[in-house]
């Protein structure tokens, strides 16, 4: 059995669509949320995950991702404390105890490798600091207890959701709609961007070779900043637009981060950022018709690979059905 810890955000339903697809195993989604969609074979429990010590079943289980968590720099500290760092205590023991290997889904908000060190921590939020709290835990569970553990930090993540949120999202939306986007600070911060693609991908390959190394970046390698980003989308949407409008605000100090995909899903990621934007240009028109529930189609081509020319051969499918 496999478990998936926040089956119902936006990486767990990616991720749950790749299972689906790519196993025989019986998979569990464990979440307090309701699923966008339900995936016929998959069982949907509606728990928190600090009570995963409560759960038992006569199935063995593989893997855990453990994807659950109050996400972003601004979640309050209680609930950073709550779900972030006991969540994942209580997982790591239940894993623990059934022999699961768990892949943890950590934030590139906790550090970078820099100059200070080995290890050059940035943290500057409840998230972040939560975050690096948890993969502590992790790590003296494994070097202690036995704990099979992958630690994975994402950089920032795009792609399908189910309810877009994400700057890619937002900047789609606002440039197919004609509006000018908010953008927090200067413009000129930098982020690393990832497709779900790629994180789908990075987390298996991790669970399937159950790499226990300190931690595994994934990420690009590659960072851009949110005024080329918003250029990019409106060039990708195929409009034209003034600047858009800012605003003051903790615009986060993520640094660019260096890529240590290659032991997990080799040296490149296999979208690259036009591609990507592409692709959730595609999905969100196909989203006001079809509704989130397309993401499962989505991956009909991409279990085994990432053309776009099989998504617009998808599309016409759905259109001609």
């Amino acid at each position: 059995m496999i478990i998936v810890t926040g089956g119902s955000g936006f990486i767990g339903t990616n991720l749950l669509c790749y299972l689906k697809k790519t196993t025989d195993e019986d998979i569990l989604s464990v979440d307090l949320q309701t699923p966008p969609f339900r995936l016929e074979g998959v069982d949907y429990v509606k728990r928190d995950v600090v009570e995963m010590d409560r759960y038992s079943s006569d199935d063995r289980i593989s893997t855990i991702y453990h994807l659950a968590a109050q996400a972003g720099v601004d979640c309050s500290h209680k609930k950073a404390v709550q779900d972030n760092i006991l969540g994942t205590v209580m997982v790591a023991q239940f894993a623990r105890q059934t022999g699961a290997h768990v892949v943890f889904a950590s934030s590139g908000a906790v550090g970078a490798v820099g100059e200070g060190g080995p290890e050059h921590y940035l943290c500057s939020s409840g998230y972040g600091i939560s975050k690096w709290a948890g993969e502590k835990w992790l790590q003296t569970m494994v070097a202690r207890e036995g704990l099979s553990a992958s630690i994975c930090r994402f950089s920032n993540v795009y792609g399908w959701q189910p309810t877009p949120k994400s700057v890619v999202a937002g900047f789609i939306e606002a440039a197919s709609t004609g509006k000018k986007p908010w953008i927090t600070g200067s413009g000129l911060q930098e982020r690393d961007l990832i497709h779900v693609y790629d994180v789908v991908k990075a987390i298996t390959a991790a669970a399937q070779k159950r790499f226990c190394g300190p931690f595994i970046d994934v990420s690009t390698g590659v960072s851009i900043s949110m005024r080329d980003l918003w250029w990019i989308i409106v060039k990708a949407v195929g409009i034209d637009h003034a600047d858009p409008k800012f605003t003051n605000g903790f615009t986060g100090p993520m640094a660019p981060i260096r890529s240590h995909n290659s032991a997990v899903f080799g040296p490149e990621p296999a979208v690259t950022l036009s591609p990507g934007i592409r692709s959730v240009i595609m999905y969100q028109e196909d989203r006001r018709t079809l509704g989130p529930e397309i993401i499962n189609s989505y991956w009909d081509p991409c279990a085994v690979g990432f053309p776009l020319d099989n998504l617009d051969r998808l599309r016409a499918t759905l259109n001609n059905g």
